[in-house]
C-alpha cells in the first residue's frame, strides 16, 4: 500500500522530519555536541528531500516521449548472429 504513494510525498515526509529534528535540537536544552549532532541529522534529511525533488524533476524532464502509430518496432543489437 505504501509503495503506491508518489515519490514527492515521501520527500515531503523526510523534509518534515528533518525540520522537526532541527527545531527540537534548537529549542531543547541539551549539551552542545548532542544538539549539533541532531541538527546535522535534520539537515541531512532536508538536503536528501531536496535532492529527491531535483532528481525526480530532472528524470521527468528527460523522459523521451516516443510514439510509433501503426509501426513495427524492433529493438536489438546491431551485431549479426
Amino acid at each position: 500500500m505504501l509503495d503506491k504513494l508518489p515519490s514527492p510525498f515521501w520527500a515531503v515526509i523526510l523534509a518534515g522530519m528533518g525540520a522537526g529534528l532541527a527545531l527540537a535540537s534548537l529549542f531543547h536544552p541539551t549539551p552542545e555536541n548532542i544538539a549539533l549532532a541532531v541538527l546535522g541529522v535534520g539537515s541531512n534529511l532536508v538536503s536528501g528531500a531536496l535532492g529527491a525533488f531535483a532528481g525526480h524533476a530532472q528524470a521527468s524532464a528527460q523522459k523521451a516521449d516516443v510514439t510509433t502509430p501503426d509501426a513495427r518496432v524492433t529493438i536489438g543489437s546491431d551485431d549479426q548472429k
